[in-house]
């Protein structure tokens, strides 16, 4: 697992614990696309960027969590990776901290989700009550790793979020629209 922030620092724990989102990134942040390679093919999903600074300005951290075995591919070398992360803080200039797994589905590794790793990261290093941090995401595995980290979960049906209805409804995750409306209803909440 690798773990970048914006200002290069390690994340400072809130203390007291605050309410914190972790977010996935390609389908849930960022428009899909099958092993993006070039910091320029980020694209934001449509109403994320002001639904993202909105939960920020309410006291909500910001997490990101995201396979990319487009590293192991050898399709992005680490340093084309951290440039993504600079462009991703360039759109969403809220986000606390970045985690990736830059291994294969198959490499066996603890950080790659369904795995809780990153998001038990996020939820440690920057001081999340687990009781008020939603992590959202477009696969099923997304909320795999969030429910094993003890974290409340919803999939949006952006990215590959349509795909998986079924199977997220038959595993009993709330299912959305997009970022957006997950955001908008945890602020009405």
């Amino acid at each position: 697992m690798i773990r970048w922030t914006p200002d290069g620092q390690p994340p400072r724990a809130s203390d007291p614990p605050v309410p914190g989102l972790v977010l996935d990134r390609d389908g849930c942040l960022t428009v899909e696309g099958h092993h993006l390679t070039d910091p320029d093919d980020l694209v934001p999903e449509v109403d994320a960027q002001d639904a993202v600074a909105r939960a920020a300005a309410a006291g909500w951290r910001i997490a990101v969590v995201t396979n990319q075995s487009v590293v192991a591919r050898g399709l992005v070398a680490p340093e084309t990776m951290l440039a993504m992360h600079v462009r991703l803080a360039a759109l969403f200039p809220t986000i606390d901290v970045v985690y990736h797994c830059p291994h294969l589905p198959d490499a066996g590794c603890t950080c790659r989700k369904p795995a809780p790793r990153m998001p038990a990261a996020a939820v440690t290093d920057l001081g999340l009550d687990p009781g008020r941090t939603l992590m959202v995401g477009d696969k099923v595995t997304d909320a795999g790793a969030g429910r094993a980290a003890n974290l409340d979960v919803v999939m949006v049906r952006t990215g590959h979020g349509a795909d998986e209805v079924d199977e997220a409804i038959a595993a009993g995750i709330p299912v959305v629209d997009s970022l957006a409306t997950a955001i908008d209803r945890l602020l009405d909440a």
